[in-house]
């Protein structure tokens, strides 16, 4: 009943884990065309394959940092100090000398050390010898016994089967010596991170630009997979893909292949349309490697799509989307958005200071939406809605930054604000987990729409906003549009934001009929809007803070203050310096042996020593 991309980032998980489990000696190379799946994945579904083990390959600093090749080599280093360090108090535990100065010194312990006492120590099982004389004549129990700090044998109810455990950790500390033992024989870190990347790492992921661009590099450092996951299969061509497979020199070592896509998602515009048109229809250069296995009757699994979303959005979703309506959860939708009139809305927007959309083909913006988006989630968050459920996109990754930008400009200084968690174009939406509003910049204001009358763009945002979709835009361009007729039909005829006063996200809506909305003109009068919340938010915070200040106050004022640790003692305070004596205190000498009583303390600092003088 969850979402699609949460079951379909399981289904992968556990392909992923069958695969390692069954083959534990193959390799899987991951290839996603967003990041925002794969770091869902890597992050949190793959929880029982260690860190070391998967490694995101990327050309950004910022991608996926954690799972970084760099990131593992400083793991194995640490790894490969604590396990040397264990093998040095073994050593210590067995009256034997150091074996822990390298991996090969270590290794070479146990198989000359270890691993005959073992043996010894398993014949005596054989001949049948009592429990107790076991329990002496387990070689490794000293040190098992400072490891647990205590007795390795209690509440033991079988004694060799709990030996055989306690061997099993030493010959895990063995296979560890084994896996950084490439450490000490390649001492260049650029030559490690290309080991850890070609060979040592069981699954490594990237995205298929980055791929694709470093093949060359990839050729260099004799990269290797056994298993192939293309996510995203319908939205790559078919090229891209065979590349893809060439990743490695042997293509032939590639045995399997898994294609993850969505049917209902076509690829991008730039093949399909436009000045490629001929070219595409006569070469099916349009065709994705998804689109073909499918054509040859391979085996397809089709994965049934419910999801939990309005029924009025459910209704105008893509008929090719194959979604079903999960309607056994309807009555946890509530009937409309707290602070909002409408459930989905296309918003219009004027030109701002004489500014629509500017800019290259492929590189527009549009500072009137950025500023009217950041001023609605601002409004948003004033009103109880959390960060993690509101999203923005856009088609263009240049509209992207700008409203990052202007988000740390406006939003970044209140705590009570902050960041939306999504943040991304249309091409990385699709991998977005359901969200619960929705805020589209469509940055277009000439009569060239673009990719965007694509009705298919239009339904997978639909289905991914479960309660509010809020469409800012000019509306005289895209009603016109008749890809987007359905869409509009169905919006209100009202293209300004309308909102509701004194409603708050988490409130029960008790009379949804008569609701009365404030209408918005325009840009300048909601944003002097949305400042005014923002004052009276942090005068009621000052208010908070003032009376929480003023009950610490009451609380603590009638107690008494704690006494100095000099007050109850003769003589001046201990800081005071030897000098510095008060002249009514009196010296009493006869309570000395030998000389003067001191009756202060000494000055702070070095000891007046002779061994402590420097020469």
């Amino acid at each position: 009943d969850s979402p699609t991309t949460i079951r379909l980032s399981r289904m992968t998980s556990e392909i992923i884990t069958n695969l390692l489990n069954n083959y534990s000696n193959e390799r899987i190379l991951f290839l996603s065309d967003s990041t925002n799946f794969a770091e869902t994945l890597f992050s949190n579904a793959m929880g029982s394959i260690q860190d070391h083990q998967r490694v995101w390959y990327s050309q950004q600093p910022h991608t996926l940092k954690r799972l970084s090749p760099w990131r593992a080599l400083q793991y194995l280093i640490t790894k490969r100090g604590r396990t040397l360090e264990n093998v040095k108090r073994l050593c210590h535990s067995m009256g034997e000398s150091n074996h822990s100065y390298s991996c090969e010194v270590a290794l070479h312990f146990f198989k000359s050390v270890v691993i005959p006492r073992y043996i010894a120590f398993v014949r005596l099982h054989q001949h049948g010898e009592d429990e107790e004389y076991m329990r002496e004549a387990f070689p490794f129990t000293a040190y098992f016994r400072e490891a647990h700090h205590g007795d390795p044998f209690y509440k033991a109810t079988n004694v060799f089967e709990r030996c055989q455990e306690l061997y099993k950790k030493l010959t895990q500390m063995k296979v560890v010596l084994q896996q950084v033992q490439f450490l000490e024989l390649i001492r260049d870190k650029q030559q490690q991170l290309n080991y850890i990347l070609a060979s040592h790492s069981s699954i490594v992921g990237m995205t298929l630009n980055d791929a694709l661009r470093m093949r060359d590099y990839f050729f260099d450092i004799n990269f290797r997979f056994d298993t192939l996951i293309l996510d995203g299969a319908t939205r790559s061509l078919e090229v891209e893909s065979f590349l893809a497979i060439m990743l490695q020199r042997d293509p032939n070592c590639c045995k399997r292949i898994i294609a993850l896509g969505d049917t209902s998602v076509n690829l991008t515009q730039h093949v399909n349309g436009g000045l490629n048109s001929v070219f595409s229809r006569f070469t099916n250069f349009s065709q994705s490697l998804f689109t073909r296995m499918k054509r040859l009757q391979l085996n397809v699994i089709q994965i049934p799509q419910r999801t939990l979303i309005r029924k009025e959005f459910f209704d105008l979703l893509d008929s090719k989307s194959g979604m079903i309506l999960d309607e056994h959860e309807q009555h946890t939708v509530p009937p409309s958005n707290p602070a909002m009139f409408y459930t989905k809305q296309f918003i219009h927007v004027e030109k701002y200071k004489d500014l629509g959309c500017i800019g290259t083909p492929q590189q527009y913006i549009n500072l009137g939406e950025a500023e009217y988006i950041v001023a609605l989630y601002s409004f948003l968050r004033l009103n109880g809605y959390a960060n993690h459920a509101i999203s923005i996109i856009s088609p263009y990754q240049t509209q992207i930054d700008l409203i990052q930008d202007i988000i740390k400009a406006r939003c970044m200084e209140y705590a009570f604000i902050g960041k939306p968690d999504q943040l991304c174009t249309l091409a990385n939406f699709q991998h977005v987990i359901q969200t619960k509003i929705v805020l589209v910049s469509l940055v277009q204001t000439s009569h060239e729409v673009g990719y965007m009358r694509d009705y298919s763009l239009l339904s997978s945002i639909l289905r991914r906003s479960r309660l509010g979709l809020y469409v800012f835009g000019n509306y005289q361009i895209f009603s016109q549009t008749p890809e987007l007729e359905l869409f509009f039909s169905s919006c209100p005829t009202l293209n300004k934001l309308a909102i509701v006063e004194k409603e708050c996200f988490g409130q029960e809506l008790i009379d949804v009929d008569h609701r009365k909305p404030r209408v918005f003109d325009d840009l300048m009068v909601f944003s002097a809007h949305v400042v005014q919340l923002i004052k009276e938010k942090l005068k009621s915070i000052e208010i908070v803070q003032n009376q929480y200040l003023d009950q610490v106050y009451k609380e603590f004022k009638d107690k008494p203050l704690p006494e100095r640790p000099h007050e109850n003692l003769q003589g001046p305070p201990p800081h005071h310096h030897r000098g510095h004596v008060n002249s009514n205190q009196k010296r009493d000498f006869s309570k000395h042996r030998g000389g003067r009583q001191r009756d202060f303390a000494p000055p702070r600092g070095r000891p007046r020593h002779h061994h402590h003088r420097r020469p």
